[in-house]
Formats: C-alpha cells, sequence, structure tokens
C-alpha cells in the first residue's frame, strides 16, 4: 500500500502505481472496500462481455469528507517555527477564499470529476473555496476501481453516491 498526503487507499496486486490516489489524511477506517463484478468489455462493438472482479474503495460518507475539509480549511493554527534556536509563535490563516467575490460570500463551491488513467477509474472533488482549486494538493478522490471505464461499471462504481452528490445542493456548512 502507497501513501499521498497521508491518505490511502487499497488495490489489488496488479498495479501498485494506481495505488497512489486518495488524498488528504484519511483515516483507514474510513475508506470501504468492496470487491464487485464489473464488465469487461474491452472493444467498443464487442457482443458479449465477460465480469470481473475487482476491488471498489470509497470515502462512504461523502459530506462528512467535504465538512471535515472545510473545517480544517477554516482552522486558524497555532504553530511554533524556530529560528536561530527561538520559537516564534504563529497562527497561520484560515485557507478559504471567496477569490475577490467570484464566489458568492454565502456559497462554497464543489467540483465533481472522473478520471480514467492506467487500469483504474477515480471519482474525485475539489473545493473551490481554497487557493489552487485544481492542485492536486486540494484533490480528493472519494470512489475508486480497477475496470474499464464503460458507462455500466461507472454506473456500477458510482451507485453509492447518486443520491449523496444529488444531496450536496441541499448541505448547508455553519
Amino acid at each position: 500500500m502507497d501513501e499521498v498526503s497521508g491518505c490511502s487507499i487499497r488495490f489489488g496486486e496488479k498495479d501498485e502505481g494506481e495505488s497512489k490516489l486518495l488524498h488528504r489524511r484519511q483515516p483507514q477506517d474510513r475508506i470501504g472496500t468492496n470487491v464487485l463484478s464489473f464488465e469487461d468489455r474491452r472493444g467498443r462493438y464487442q457482443e458479449c462481455a465477460t465480469l470481473c472482479h475487482s476491488s471498489l474503495s470509497v470515502i462512504p460518507h461523502l459530506w462528512s469528507k467535504i465538512n471535515d475539509l472545510l473545517d480544517q480549511n477554516e482552522r486558524y493554527v497555532f504553530c511554533q517555527l524556530p529560528r536561530n534556536n527561538v520559537h516564534i509563535h504563529a497562527y497561520s490563516v484560515g485557507r478559504l477564499t471567496w477569490h475577490d467575490g467570484l464566489i458568492p460570500e454565502s456559497e462554497i463551491w464543489l467540483k465533481i470529476g472522473g478520471d480514467k488513467g492506467g487500469s483504474s477509474f477515480k471519482m474525485a472533488f475539489q473545493i473551490c473555496n481554497v487557493p489552487h482549486p485544481n492542485s492536486p494538493e486540494n484533490t480528493c478522490v472519494f470512489c475508486a476501481f480497477e475496470a474499464p471505464d464503460n458507462r455500466t461499471n461507472i454506473y456500477i462504481g458510482l451507485q453509492g453516491f447518486r443520491e449523496q452528490v444529488d444531496e450536496l445542493g441541499t448541505k448547508t456548512w455553519r
């Protein structure tokens, strides 16, 4: 198992490079892993498909994860900076921004998207109310599986998130 920024996700043995996915510090007990049957239809016009079994790794409660990241980005953090053997006490300012009025002050904007790379498909979100929202540092993969990225497999892989994504528009943070 590999890690990126303290967050890890498990994949099958066959592709270790694709295991470097989930961003942010995510406790291992908050990542769910199931084995599902996905369609293994490689050609566009193939008449019959075989099934492949693959692990599906997810962050099961999308709003909880988004809420945690908003809280982390809002906080003022106390830190001690060593300088010439003297510890300077400082507070770092919260990272949430509304980009000089581009985002209304009463709104939090999220981007949700998918990416096929290597042998895996990843679904991720980004909070737009942070500096450099497109940076990998601000990207959180919430669902990943190793299977072809056809319509059937995306439906299978994301079926647990359809309602959660629909509900995001009704959620209120603070």
